[in-house]
Parts: structure tokens; sequence; C-alpha cells
């Protein structure tokens, strides 16, 4: 493999390995302040992404009125670590965001007749 090439695999392979991943979930509750308990905790897994090790987040303890939001990021430490490791550990960051508390809920009523 000539130098040239080299370089632009190399190249190649760190943009793939610098990108960020963001997806999020949504209850449709309005949202409140992150749990304390999951707030961008690294969530461990291996063989990208395919076996999870952390387990799941009891999100009745982390939002006793609900969840609102859920978001997940590979970030580019995430993504760097991925790559060192060749995929056998993947983390990525979690946060949960509780719905805001039923006192803080607009109230709703029902128009007189």
């Amino acid at each position: 493999m000539t130098p040239a090439l080299r370089l632009l695999a190399c190249a190649l392979a760190g943009l793939c390995a610098g990108g960020c991943f963001r997806n999020a979930a949504y209850s449709g509750l309005p949202p409140g302040k992150p749990s304390a308990r999951a707030d961008e905790v690294w969530h461990h897994s291996a063989f990208w992404g395919l076996l999870d090790i952390s387990g799941r987040y009891d999100l009745a303890k982390a939002c006793p009125n609900g969840w609102a939001e859920v978001h997940t990021e590979v970030g580019v430490a995430h993504g760097f670590v991925s790559v060192l490791t060749g995929g056998i550990y993947a983390p990525q960051s979690v946060t949960v965001i509780c719905a805001a508390p039923n006192d803080q809920l607009p109230q709703v009523t029902q128009p007189s007749e």
C-alpha cells in the first residue's frame, strides 16, 4: 500500500470514527429535570451494541412522575473507544429527562355553559 493510499485510509477511518450519533424518544409528557439516577451515564455494551452489559434502567425509580425524554448519544470519545477495541466494547451516553411534577402541569378546565 502506498503512503498516499495509507494516509487516505487513515483520514477516512478518522472521519468515520469521529462522527456522533444521537437518538431521542419522547413520551409526550412535559419535560422537567434530568434524573439524577440516569443523567449522562455511560451505558456499556459489547460487539457494536449488540450485547447489553449495563442492563435496563428502572424508569419508575428514576422518574416517579413518569419520563418525558430519553436521549442516547455516541460521541467522539465513545466512537474512539469503540474503534480502539474493534467494537468489542461500545459505550454510549444515556440521559433520562423526567416528566414535570403534576403541580407544574397546566390545569385544564371545562368551559362553563
